[in-house]
Formats: C-alpha cells, sequence, structure tokens
C-alpha cells in the first residue's frame, strides 16, 4: 500500500461510520466494513446502543459496487448479527436480505457462501418470514446462478430450524415454477429441497398440493427420488445456533397448507341466489347440489346467514345436512371447524404463556427495583446518621473552643494579678 493511500485511511477513521461507508474511494469503505466488524465482535453486550446506530448502515454496504467492499460488509453484517438481540436485530432484516438477494448470490462463492450464512443468521434472529420474502424475491431472478444459492440457503433452513419456523406453505407455492425451471440445476437443487420438506412434513401433503401444478415427467422423478430415500429416518427436531427454541417434529396437516377457496360468499356473484329462484326444478336442484363446492380442501370464512334459510324452504333440512350430506360425506368442512376452533385454542394458550412470562418477568423486575430501592434507602438512612454525629462532634468542637476560651481568659488575669502584686512590692 503505497504512502498516499496509509495517509487517505488514516484520515478517513475521524470520519463518521456513514461518510466512511460512502466514501468515494472504495479503499476507505473496505477498510470501514473492516472496523466495524472488528468494532461489532468487541461488543459483549446484546443490548449495546452502538449496535442499534451500526443497523441502518449495512443495507448499503452489502449491495456495495466494488466486490472486495461487499466481501467485508458481509464480515461486519455476520459479526453484527452475532453481537445483536433478535428484538433488536430484525427490525433491519428486511432491506439487508433485499440487498442481499440482490448483490451477493452471484460472483465469488466465498462472497455466496457469507451472503447465506447472513440469511441462516437472520432465521435464527427470528426473521423467518422476512427470510422467506426474500426468497420468493430470489428465486424469480433471471439468472439462475443466483437461483441455485437461493434455493440452497431454502433447504438449510429448513433442514436446521424446521417448519415451525420456516413457513412451509410459502415454500410449497415457490417449488412449482422451479421444478419446471429451464436450468437442470435449478431443477435438481428443488427436488432437493422438495425431499426435505417431505421428511419434516410427510409425503401425502406434498404430493396432494405439488403433484397437480408440474409436469408428469417430474412427477415421476419425484417419486424415484422419494423412493430412493424412504429408508432415511424424518429428523425429531434441528437445534437452532443463536436463539433456543421449541423445534420439537410434528407432522403437519395438509389443511394448514391449502389455500381457502371461496365457494358461495357473496352469493350474488356465486350465482346461487339467482340458482334457488330459477322456474326450472333441475336449475333449482343444480344450484342447492353443493357437495362438489363443499368437498374442497379449505373452505374459506364467509358470512352464509343469507344462505342458511334456502334449504329449510326447499326440503326442510337444516343448513350442517344439506351442505354436507350423510350420503356423501366431507371431512373438510367440520374439519375447517376443528382446525378453526383448534387454532383460536392455541393462540390463546400462546397468549396465555406470553402474558404468564410477562408476569414473571414485571414480578422480577419489581423485585430487582424493590432491591435497589431498599439499598438507596438504608444508604440513605446512613448518611443520615453520620450527618447527625457530623453535627454533634461540630457543636462539642465549639463548647470546648468556648472553654478553652474561658480558661485562657482566666490564667491572662491571674498572671497580671502576680506581676502586679511583684511591682507593688
Amino acid at each position: 500500500m503505497s504512502a498516499e493511500d496509509e495517509r487517505l485511511l488514516m484520515e478517513a477513521k475521524w470520519l463518521p461510520w456513514d461518510e466512511r461507508l460512502r466514501h468515494k474511494s472504495w479503499k476507505v469503505r473496505r477498510d470501514a466494513n473492516v472496523d466495524l466488524a472488528a468494532l461489532c465482535d468487541s461488543i459483549a453486550d446484546p443490548k449495546d446502543a452502538r449496535l442499534r446506530e451500526f443497523g441502518p448502515l449495512f443495507q448499503n454496504s452489502v449491495a456495495d459496487c466494488n466486490v472486495s467492499v461487499r466481501e467485508k460488509a458481509l464480515d461486519a453484517v455476520l459479526a453484527f448479527q452475532r453481537a445483536s438481540d433478535a428484538a433488536d436485530a430484525s427490525r433491519y432484516a428486511k432491506g439487508i436480505c433485499d440487498a442481499i438477494v440482490a448483490k451477493c448470490l452471484t460472483g465469488r462463492p466465498r462472497i455466496v457462501e457469507k451472503a447465506q450464512a447472513a440469511l441462516l443468521l437472520w432465521v435464527g434472529l427470528d426473521a423467518a418470514e422476512v427470510f422467506v420474502e426474500s426468497m420468493e424475491k430470489a428465486v424469480k431472478n433471471k439468472m439462475a446462478k443466483a437461483v441455485v444459492p437461493a434455493i440452497d440457503v431454502m433447504f438449510q433452513a429448513l433442514s436446521k430450524f424446521g417448519p415451525k419456523v420456516v413457513p412451509p406453505k410459502k415454500v410449497l407455492k415457490m417449488l412449482p415454477q422451479l421444478l419446471d425451471h429451464p436450468d437442470r440445476n435449478v431443477r435438481a437443487s428443488s427436488k432437493g429441497l422438495t425431499v426435505e420438506l417431505c421428511w419434516w412434513i410427510g409425503k401425502e401433503p406434498v404430493k396432494a398440493i405439488l403433484f397437480e401444478k408440474i409436469r408428469d415427467m417430474m412427477i415421476k422423478e419425484l417419486e424415484a427420488e422419494l423412493a430412493n430415500n424412504s429408508a432415511i429416518a424424518k429428523p425429531a427436531h434441528k437445534i437452532r445456533f443463536i436463539r433456543c427454541y421449541d423445534c420439537t417434529w410434528t407432522l403437519i396437516d395438509e389443511y394448514d397448507l391449502v389455500d381457502p377457496v371461496h365457494t358461495l360468499t357473496p352469493p350474488e356473484e356465486s350465482g346461487f341466489c339467482d340458482g334457488v329462484k330459477a322456474t326450472k326444478w333441475s336449475e333449482r336442484r343444480d344450484a342447492t347440489e353443493l357437495t362438489k363446492l363443499s368437498s374442497t380442501k379449505r373452505i374459506a370464512t364467509g358470512d352464509f346467514e343469507d344462505i342458511c334459510p334456502t334449504p329449510k324452504k326447499n326440503d326442510g333440512c337444516d343448513f350442517s345436512k344439506w351442505y354436507e350430506p350423510k350420503t356423501t360425506p366431507t371431512p373438510y368442512l367440520k374439519q375447517d371447524l376443528l382446525n378453526d376452533l383448534y387454532a383460536v385454542v392455541h393462540g390463546l394458550k400462546e397468549d396465555n404463556t406470553e402474558i404468564k412470562a410477562s408476569l414473571i418477568s414485571a414480578r422480577a423486575q419489581i423485585d430487582e427495583l424493590m432491591t435497589a430501592h431498599n439499598a438507596v434507602t438504608d444508604r440513605r438512612r446512613k448518611l443520615k446518621e453520620k450527618d447527625c454525629s457530623a453535627c454533634k462532634l461540630s457543636a462539642r468542637v465549639v463548647e470546648l473552643e468556648e472553654e478553652i476560651q474561658f480558661l485562657l481568659s482566666i490564667i491572662v488575669g491571674f498572671v497580671v494579678l502576680i506581676v502586679a502584686l511583684c511591682l507593688g512590692g
């Protein structure tokens, strides 16, 4: 490095962080990211105020036009993630993830590896939703070499954290276009992701949702892949490497993965109202024959208040029997209601758990504050006692000084009297 570059770097160290990271010299920007990474590594407290100052700086750094600067910026991001608390760090996840997806998933293998590590750390910092949203943008990239690392990092995230953290529904929505991608490397990576998803949530839900959207040739390849890997046991759990969460593996129901379908809401648009008022009995029959509509895998929540009286007018049966007749039972209506009820109860349980945890935390904080208050009160009492003792000592000193003055005056009087007697004699 020349003396001119060294002088420039030394002068730049006195600049604020944002100016150093936006400096016209790429060497200054790279040096700033190196210093920033070292400083983040030295921070031991996740609540350090400096981390909040650093968070907004990384979005532009990881998207720098210089490759060397981007690499050092990723090192700084990794150091920031290791030092930060999840609640504080996750607020910066979206901007940084989007920048990484746009600039860091192509190029040098070392940069791609660091980019994937940073994306995985965001999942570990409770930003899984942001991570998946960024992956949805990444897989739409026209460059296949940028899509493959995105699929690979989704595979790693699902493998490390499981479907309780990484939403499998959104991953399933990406797979059809990836399995039909013109690039064979993308298709191969997508098949691996599909197999990993089957290990976690089961083969049948994936087949029911995915196979109807892809080509027959790809279906055969996937079935062969699943058959070859059938001996491998499903993982019981995965350990998160940043935060400790309950990652116990449980089979996910197909109902939770499909999108709800609107059947008769609103009735005016569905044609139901016109059908039941038709003059021909066959048209009225077809309008009230709702078995096909009710056999959908998941019925969207809607207002059926205007529809419920209709079957009573026609054949006197109640709504539940008309909507789901006993002759052709449809499990999804009851499953819809039961799952909705389960979701509400489960949500209430989670809220109750969070409230209990908040109460315990609040009590602990109150105890700490009471302990500190008692310590301050005791210290004030001791200081007050010391002040009283000091006042008493000061008063005693004044008394002693007055007594000393009195004694000195007596002594002086006796001396004068003796001198006078001696002179008179």
